[in-house]
C-alpha cells in the first residue's frame, strides 16, 4: 500500500501503524495529485456523500476504483462514471458486503443454469439495526411484504 487518505487524524494515525511506511494525507485531492503516478488502483471507502466525487476523479485519472456502496447517488452520476470508466479503460467495483458469500454465489450459478425455473418473487430482510422492513419483489414492483399476498 503505497499511501493513506482520511480527514480523521486519530484514524489516520491508527491506519499508518497498520500500514507502515505508507505516506500519509489528510486530502483526497493532494493524494491523488502527489501519489497519482504510482497508483494502480484507488479504493474509496469514506462517507457516502464523497463517493461519486474521488471514484470520478480517480478514474479520470487512469485509475481503477474498488468503491463501497453506494458508488453514486443517481443516474447522472452513473453514467458519468461508466462512461469516464470506458474512456479511461479501467474498471470499476462496488464493495457489496454480505452479497457474494457462497449462498448468493450457488443462487446466481443455479439462475444462470437455469436449475431454478421462473422466479416470480424475491423476498428481501435484513437483520440490520433499522433495515428490518421486508420488501417483496415481484413482476408487478415493489412492496411491503406485511401488504403482499401470494398470487
Amino acid at each position: 500500500m503505497l499511501a493513506l487518505c482520511d480527514v480523521d487524524a486519530k484514524h489516520l494515525d491508527k491506519a499508518a501503524k497498520a500500514v507502515p511506511g505508507a505516506r500519509l494525507y489528510s486530502d483526497w485531492r493532494e493524494l491523488l495529485e502527489k501519489e497519482g503516478h504510482a497508483l494502480d488502483s484507488v479504493n474509496v471507502a469514506v462517507p457516502d456523500h464523497m463517493h461519486f466525487a474521488i471514484a470520478f476523479t480517480a478514474v479520470e485519472k487512469g485509475k481503477h476504483v474498488y468503491c463501497q456502496k453506494p458508488m453514486c447517488h443517481d443516474v447522472a452520476e452513473v453514467r458519468a462514471l461508466t462512461q469516464a470508466a470506458t474512456r479511461r479503460g479501467v474498471v470499476t467495483q462496488l464493495g457489496t458486503q454480505v452479497a457474494s458469500s457462497a449462498h448468493e454465489r450457488t443462487a446466481v450459478r443455479w439462475l444462470r443454469e437455469k436449475v431454478i425455473g421462473k422466479v416470480t418473487h424475491a423476498y428481501l430482510c435484513s437483520n440490520r439495526p433499522g433495515a428490518s422492513k421486508r420488501i417483496a419483489c415481484s413482476d408487478r414492483g415493489l412492496r411491503s411484504a406485511r401488504n403482499h399476498r401470494p398470487t
